[in-house]
């Protein structure tokens, strides 16, 4: 008989965290489930603790492959799973021992789609856990998609909703859609993949329980690690997502300008990454991705529609316009070397 859920957990070059992980998964109060491990290539000793974890617990499944990134690895996980739901848990994070068997009781209504619930972030400094911060919503919600949809940006500006592993997915929406996460995408593939996946439900519950512990390690420089010739590209696809849920869902006009108020901060991250890159890349880079703002579809949307409203937007459209892609790379720099 098939498990009722499937964890899948991607693995990286987490030897210091992957026990806590793993640990905090079979300690669970609700039993009936898989647990995926995917040692995802990682050049230290986390695929022989996967495996030795798998050879002391039926529960435990290992696949080994070559490094691809998280979304192949977790492309991999949904492949394999066979659970009626599936959960995503990042292998340097962990999640309370009662989450599964509360995300069980939320789902007896077989016409639930999806469960989203809340996180605690665990701030930690030269590896002490310096702070903890609760973010969920403020009760349980019961709710179809166009209600959802109606107050999405709400939702996301008050919670996030971002990561995948604040949601409890339906296996069957996923495999009969043939959902899966973007490989091609470094930022915003989670989001990409949940808006995928709610274009295709009906009923949603929200809980306000924070049952997720997400790492988060203030010496690491995150931004850094996104360093990629189409970042712009990333951005462009997430938001296009973002305006196909909507439009789908809602198709109504009065919430696009809530839309672009929302993007704009996205597209402020990647301006923001070229300036943390200024002396990692050579000028020539700079212009490519000067370029590839000018030409980008959405990025345009926002200027022409919200973005004039703004100066430095109205200054950098101008720019970009007239090719003087130095001018507008300067201009990033003095907004954001601060």
């Amino acid at each position: 008989m098939n498990p009722k859920i499937s964890i899948i957990v991607p693995v990286y070059k987490v030897e210091p965290y992957i026990h806590k992980c793993i640990d905090s998964i079979l300690a669970q109060t609700f039993t009936d489930f898989e647990l995926i491990l995917i040692d995802d290539g990682s050049p230290d000793r986390c695929g022989e603790i996967c495996d030795e974890y798998a050879n002391n617990d039926n529960r435990v499944k290992v696949i080994h492959k070559e490094n691809g990134g998280v979304s192949e690895a977790r492309n991999s996980g949904i492949d394999r799973a066979v659970g009626e739901y599936i959960i995503f848990v990042d292998s340097d994070d962990w999640i309370e021992s009662y989450s599964l068997q509360m995300l069980n009781e939320n789902i007896s209504d077989p016409k639930i789609d999806v469960v989203i619930f809340g996180l605690v972030k665990d701030i930690h400094s030269k590896n002490k856990l310096i702070k903890s911060e609760s973010n969920g919503f403020y009760k349980k919600i019961n709710l179809n998609i166009t209600e959802l949809s109606n107050n999405f940006i709400y939702f996301l500006n008050s919670v996030g909703m971002h990561p995948s592993w604040m949601y409890l997915f339906k296996a069957k929406i996923i495999k009969n859609f043939n959902l899966y996460f973007n490989s091609d995408l470094v930022l915003y593939e989670d989001f990409d993949f949940n808006l995928r996946y709610l274009m295709n439900c009906n009923k949603i519950t929200l809980l306000p329980d924070a049952l997720y512990h997400y790492n988060l390690y203030v010496s690491v420089d995150l931004l850094a690690k996104r360093n990629k010739i189409n970042i712009i590209s990333d951005i462009s696809t997430v938001c296009t997502s973002l305006f196909d849920f909507l439009k789908n869902t809602v198709g109504k006009k009065d919430i696009e300008k809530q839309v672009l108020e929302y993007i704009l901060p996205i597209y402020t991250l990647c301006f923001r990454n070229i300036v943390i890159h200024r002396n990692k890349s050579d000028l020539a880079y700079k212009i490519i991705m000067m370029k590839q703002i000018k030409k980008d579809l959405v990025f345009n949307i926002l200027i022409q529609q919200y973005g004039y409203s703004l100066k430095f937007y109205r200054i950098l459209g101008s720019l970009l316009n007239k090719n003087l892609y130095l001018a507008a790379y300067f201009l990033i720099l003095v907004k954001f070397n601060k």
